[in-house]
């Protein structure tokens, strides 16, 4: 019986809801002995019919229910406690529903938001339902609840897509609590490219404690936001420059293995990056930004490269017996556009170890190897 019921109220259908109730002589306000809890607060609960309704968000059922007697006021024990609160009542419900005419429709019968309601929009990822209780309760949220709610956002199994972007509430806790990961924050929010987020956090650092903003600046790099790898350079740029130095590391190498122009372009504007430093890429070679470009095939990243004066478009991976050279890369990648712009950039040299591994390659077109050979006699002539 509870799994038809169950069904009929997750579609919604609310004929198929009243032809079963009647024929079947159904009490409005059975237990829908649920087994599929939308949120962890929820688990081990076993609501009415009403409250079921509110949690599928299915308004048409929810209506049907509330108008035919059932009752809105019973509440549910919960073993997990929802902030220190093991009553469940049908509010909790329909804010899982995340249906704004269910919530507004149980709040009538008065029932309001508290704290224990901000944890089920945490757990749902869901922004604006958050907003909404925030603003309504801002004035009794206790830094008890802050905790409790950072400790559950940033616990490692949840998905950490979304939940940097509850503003108002990071930045109250932010001020209140000293048991919250500052670094850890930042640098989850900078993996997951939540601007504002970011920007808030760095706006509240903590200035009397030192921080290591490397791995934020390079998660930002990552998630390709720009606006925070900015910051975080110019904040870091001496923790960055020794990086550099001392690490073989390379943060245009880093934005060209994640294919993002408008990062790449700044890297370029700053003189101090080198364009062709060895760094750490890709398939652990030790290699320059051009070889990373090469091997991604972006010719339009290959050509704002070959744009800069100072770039050495002859330099090999440094830790490769085969000598991996950029043109050799282009040329496997049947590139002919870049062949063509190889070919043709003054600086190009074309050594004998290079033509020795591009003529073993069996793949390469006819037109493209004669070119190849008229290149190197004809620099040999030279």
């Amino acid at each position: 019986m509870a799994f038809f019921i169950r069904s009929f109220i997750k579609e919604d259908d609310v004929s198929k809801l009243q032809s079963y109730i009647v024929s079947h002589n159904v009490n409005f306000n059975m237990d829908s002995f649920c087994e599929d809890w939308p949120t962890y607060s929820l688990m081990t609960t076993s609501p009415q019919l009403i409250h079921y309704s509110a949690q599928c968000g299915s308004i048409m059922c929810f209506k049907f229910l509330l108008i035919n007697g059932a009752t809105l006021q019973e509440k549910f024990y919960c073993h997990h406690y929802c902030i220190g609160n093991p009553q469940l009542d049908c509010l909790h419900y329909a804010i899982a529903g995340q249906n704004i005419e269910i919530i507004r429709l149980v709040m009538q019968h008065n029932l309001h938001f508290d704290e224990s309601h901000l944890k089920i929009a945490i757990e749902l990822h869901n922004i604006s339902l958050f907003d909404w209780i925030y603003d309504s309760i801002a004035q009794e949220i206790t830094e008890q609840t802050i905790i409790c709610c950072f400790n559950h956002l940033f616990f490692p199994s949840l998905v950490l897509s979304i939940i940097c972007c509850f503003n108002n509430f990071f930045l109250y806790g932010l001020k209140k609590s000293f048991e919250i990961d500052w670094l850890r924050a930042l640098e989850i929010s900078c993996m997951n490219g939540f601007t504002r987020f970011s920007t808030i956090l760095l706006n509240n650092k903590i200035d009397s404690i030192e921080y290591s903003l490397f791995r934020a600046f390079r998660n930002s790099i990552a998630s390709c936001d720009l606006l925070i790898v900015k910051r975080l350079y110019k904040i870091s740029f001496l923790e960055i420059s020794e990086k550099i130095k001392s690490d073989l590391y390379s943060p245009l190498l880093d934005a060209i293995i994640y294919l993002n122009i408008p990062i790449i372009k700044y890297f370029l504007s700053l003189e101090e990056i080198g364009i062709n430093n060895d760094g750490s890429g890709s398939y652990a070679y030790i290699q320059t930004p051009l070889i990373e470009a090469a091997k991604s095939n972006h010719t339009e990243i290959i050509k704002m490269l070959l744009e800069r004066s100072d770039i050495d478009i002859n330099k090999h991976a440094s830790n490769r017996i085969t000598n991996c050279f950029p043109f050799i890369i282009i040329v496997y990648n049947n590139n002919k556009e870049l062949i063509d712009i190889f070919l043709q950039h003054p600086q190009f040299k074309l050594n004998k170890t290079e033509l020795d591994e591009i003529m073993k390659y069996k793949d390469i077109d006819g037109k493209i190897r004669k070119k190849i050979l008229d290149f190197y006699k004809h620099s040999k002539e030279v």
